[in-house]
C-alpha cells in the first residue's frame, strides 16, 4: 500500500515541489526495504519503538519544510486533481484552516470522511453498529452528514487520512496531541482549529481511495477497540461536552464580530 500511495501521487503535486516523510513505526526493516524501491524519493524516519499517530504525525512534520502539510495515510491511492488547487483555494481564503481532500471507498462510493463533531449518544450507536440498521435515528444521521451531497462543504472535522493546512497553523494549534495513541486525534485537532475561529472544508480538488478497515470496531475488547474508547473518553473529558459541542457547524468565535482570523502562510 505504501509503494502506492507514494509513487502514484506524482500527478497530484504536479506543479509543486514537495517533499515527502515517512514515519516507519514498525522498526523491523520492511519499510526500509519498500522505500528503498520507490521510484520517489522519500525521507524516512524509524522509530526504535513504536509511538503513537499523533506523535508520529508530529515528528515527522518537525522534518517538514515547506508551507503547506499534505497528511495521507500509506492506505489512499490517488485517483484525480491537483493538490495545487486545493492550496490555490487556500491561500485566497485565509479562514479555512484545515482541508479534507476527496475520499471514495475501494468500490469507489463516497466515503463520509467528514462528520460533526461526536457526541456520547453518537459514540454509543457506533459502538452498537449504527451504520448497519435499516433505520438510524435523525441524531445520527445529522451527526454522520449523511444528507449532504458531494462538493465541497464546510464541516466540523475531517479525517487524518487526508489533510492539508498550513505548517504554520499547525504549530499555532500546537500540533497534534499525543495523548491520543490512536483515534480521535484528527477530531480534537480539528476541534481546536475551530475554537480559533477557522473553518474546516472537504475539497473535492483531489479524489483519493481509501481503504477505511475500521479494525477497532472488527474486534471488539482488542487493542484497537480499548485505544478507541480511551480516546473517545478523552476526548470528552478535554472538551468538557456530552450532548452538544461548544462549536457550532457554520459558526466560528471570530465570525460573529463579521471577521475571519488569519496567520502567517508565508
Amino acid at each position: 500500500m505504501l509503494a502506492d500511495c507514494v509513487d502514484a501521487f506524482a500527478p497530484a503535486l504536479e506543479g509543486l515541489v514537495a517533499q515527502w516523510i515517512v514515519v516507519d513505526n514498525l522498526g523491523e526493516g520492511s519499510v526500509g526495504r519498500v522505500v528503498d524501491g520507490l521510484r520517489t524519493p522519500v525521507e524516512l524516519i524509524e522509530n526504535p519503538t513504536p509511538r503513537g499517530f499523533a506523535a508520529n504525525v508530529n515528528l515527522a512534520v518537525d522534518r517538514a519544510e515547506g508551507r503547506w502539510l499534505l497528511l495521507v495515510n500509506p492506505d489512499t491511492h490517488y485517483l484525480s486533481g491537483r493538490v495545487a488547487d486545493a492550496i490555490r483555494y487556500l491561500d485566497q481564503h485565509a479562514e479555512v484552516g484545515i482541508a479534507g481532500l476527496r475520499l471514495l471507498n475501494p468500490d469507489y462510493s463516497i466515503q463520509q470522511s467528514y462528520r460533526r463533531f461526536p457526541t456520547v449518544a453518537v459514540l454509543a450507536a457506533r459502538a452498537l453498529a449504527a451504520d448497519r440498521w435499516a433505520w438510524r435515528p435523525g441524531f445520527y444521521r445529522r451527526a454522520m452528514m449523511e444528507d449532504v451531497g458531494d462538493g465541497q462543504i464546510d464541516v466540523d472535522w475531517v479525517f487524518g487520512a487526508s489533510m492539508l493546512m498550513s505548517r504554520a497553523l499547525f504549530h499555532e494549534l500546537g500540533g497534534m496531541d499525543e495523548r491520543f495513541r490512536l483515534y480521535y486525534e484528527d477530531v480534537d485537532l480539528c476541534y481546536r482549529c475551530r475554537t480559533a475561529g477557522f473553518r474546516v472544508m472537504v475539497l473535492p480538488s483531489v479524489t483519493l481511495v481509501h481503504q477505511h478497515a475500521r479494525q477497532s470496531a472488527s474486534q471488539p475488547l482488542g487493542q484497537l477497540w480499548r485505544w478507541h474508547l480511551r480516546s473517545a473518553v478523552r476526548y470528552f473529558v478535554k472538551h468538557r461536552y456530552v450532548v452538544r459541542p461548544r462549536i457550532v457547524l457554520g459558526s466560528a468565535m471570530a465570525s460573529q464580530e463579521g471577521e475571519w482570523p488569519s496567520h502567517d502562510r508565508s
